[in-house]
């Protein structure tokens, strides 16, 4: 993984040019965003292996135990200390809940905002609308053609122009049009910075910063 700097696309009579932390792996996309995260949040420079261990040690804990953090409530189960897992892979896979975790835990400072599926996630579209490369989002991806979920960084809006820009770890700078329906919003990647082709999916899911 490494950045890929000035990442250029151009779309609808626009350039886009960001630096984007590009994946190697395919598990390797939660890593990467939470690395671009950081960055455009709080101008901080993550270590991969940092990010990495972040990771792993936020996947010993289940989904009910991080929805119970993310509510405010003690976890079920004791967090795992600071030193476990030094020498383990912790590479990517993780859930936008253990992203959220693992900010939230190592990064109290700011405050991170996750937004599970369900009834609240009808507000996700507006809140990713408003997003900027100061106040990013990361989204989860439901891929339409397999099933399989991937995660990419929310810039925001274009002004003046129907469209969000999504920094992708596996397809660069991506340019979708805004068009929220219902609760959900179509991720498309047709239009790319790496040229990996188009895959489609819905967001179904968001960790606001």
């Amino acid at each position: 993984m490494a950045w890929v700097q000035n990442s250029n696309l151009a779309y609808n009579g626009q350039n886009y040019t960001y630096d984007v932390y590009r994946q190697n792996l395919p598990n390797d996309c939660t890593v990467s965003c939470m690395i671009m995260l950081v960055k455009y949040v709080l101008d901080r420079n993550l270590a991969q292996g940092i990010a990495q261990l972040w990771i792993r040690q936020s996947q010993q804990l289940g989904d009910a135990d991080i929805i119970r953090y993310a509510n405010g409530l003690p976890l079920q189960r004791p967090a795992v200390h600071n030193n476990a897992w030094r020498w383990g892979g912790g590479r990517g896979g993780a859930s936008v809940g253990e992203v959220f975790y693992s900010l939230r835990r190592n990064l109290p400072q700011h405050r991170w905002l996750w937004m599970m599926p369900g009834p609240g996630s009808a507000a996700i579209p507006l809140q990713l609308a408003s997003c900027t490369p100061q106040r990013p989002a990361i989204v989860s991806i439901d891929w339409n053609h397999n099933g399989g979920k991937h995660v990419a960084l929310c810039l925001g809006k274009r002004p003046f122009r129907p469209e969000i820009v999504f920094l992708d770890p596996y397809h660069g700078v991506v340019a979708c049009p805004y068009a929220p329906l219902a609760n959900w919003l179509q991720y498309d990647t047709q239009q790319s910075s790496f040229g990996l082709g188009g895959s489609q999916g819905l967001i179904d899911e968001a960790l606001f910063s």
